[in-house]
């Protein structure tokens, strides 16, 4: 299998083949799977990585399988999204969004519900009309499976 760039490239490779009575194998080519605005090519990513604007190859930011791991796109995820791309020798344009509502299939069921801000950016925000003591409640960290466990929270006149 190999992309269908090098298919110009075939009857020489036949050739070669051929002249030395090697064993010619069937050869499967497909297209290169692109994403908009993304730039794939590891050349010009290596410039990233060398010139330390990203920590690596693994850094979220970039478009390889590490990074996309690293941002939270689970393994089943990028291999239903290849999946679904199938086998094609014409050129595949994709979008993130696809990856990600697909990798949100697999995350949501599973997923435990958490709400935070930063403390460096909170603003207090005081509700006159609340008793000046504080209400816990306890909920479910997911809505649709219990099994997850629960978390508290608490109201209070101070948000």
């Amino acid at each position: 299998m190999r992309t269908n760039e090098y298919a110009d490239r075939h009857h020489l490779y036949d050739w070669l083949l051929t002249t030395l009575s090697m064993h010619n194998p069937i050869m499967h080519d497909f297209s290169r799977l692109s994403f908009k605005n993304t730039v794939l090519s590891k050349r010009k990513l290596n410039v990233l990585v060398d010139s330390k604007i990203v920590d690596g190859w693994s850094d979220p930011r970039m478009p390889t399988i590490r990074g996309v791991i690293n941002r939270g796109i689970i393994k089943e995820a990028i291999i239903d999204f290849i999946q679904q791309q199938g086998h094609s020798k014409n050129t595949t344009l994709q979008e993130w969004d696809k990856l990600y509502a697909i990798n949100k299939q697999y995350v949501d069921p599973i997923a435990p519900r958490f709400t935070g801000i930063f403390k460096d950016s909170a603003v207090i925000v005081k509700i006159n009309n609340f008793n000046e003591n504080y209400v816990s409640k306890l909920v479910q960290l997911h809505p649709k499976d219990k099994s997850i466990g629960n978390k508290e929270l608490i109201y209070s006149n101070k948000i």
